[in-house]
């Protein structure tokens, strides 16, 4: 008798155990990043936080966001007064730019160039309510190659990593 219960007992925890995380892992699909811009900062609550009310951001990792055109593998949001002002995506790597920049350009219009130097470029494009900046290195001896993707409301600047 105790046995049969025992077995009834695992085999409920085990199930029980591994739908629980079949579930969470398909509820959790990630921040839109697109639409956090302009959120409560409260959106962000379990992630970690680093500043204060005034000014703070956030870093996710690859799984913890979505973004419809670029791809990376963490993000920093940057929140001012309890709102989500902003957020930069870093990518590993230049091998992207040029597929990146063309959807840029063919969504937003061309790019004004902001700077070029030995070590890297910056390219920027606006609409109406948004600041969105693409600025890679370039190939340069002990320079990691690193491409950057900031979006931001008009007038807030953002800090890239």
């Amino acid at each position: 008798m105790n046995r049969r219960t025992f077995i009834n007992n695992t085999l409920l925890t085990s199930v029980g155990l591994i739908f629980s995380n079949t579930l969470i892992s398909c509820s959790n699909t990630g921040i839109s990043l697109e639409k956090c811009i302009g959120q409560s900062e409260d959106l962000l609550s379990s992630f970690p936080k680093e500043g204060d009310h005034n000014f703070a951001y956030y870093t996710l990792n690859e799984s913890d966001f979505i973004h419809p055109l670029i791809f990376g593998e963490t993000t920093y949001v940057f929140s001012q007064e309890g709102k989500i002002v902003g957020y930069t995506i870093k990518m590993s790597g230049i091998s992207e730019i040029t597929k990146y920049s063309n959807k840029l350009n063919e969504l937003y219009g061309p790019s004004i160039k902001i700077f070029e130097n030995d070590y890297g470029e910056e390219h920027k494009w606006t609409t109406p309510d948004r600041n969105m900046i693409l600025n890679y290195t370039k190939q340069y001896k002990n320079i990691p190659q690193n491409t950057f993707y900031s979006e931001a409301l008009k007038g807030n600047k953002l800090i890239v990593f």
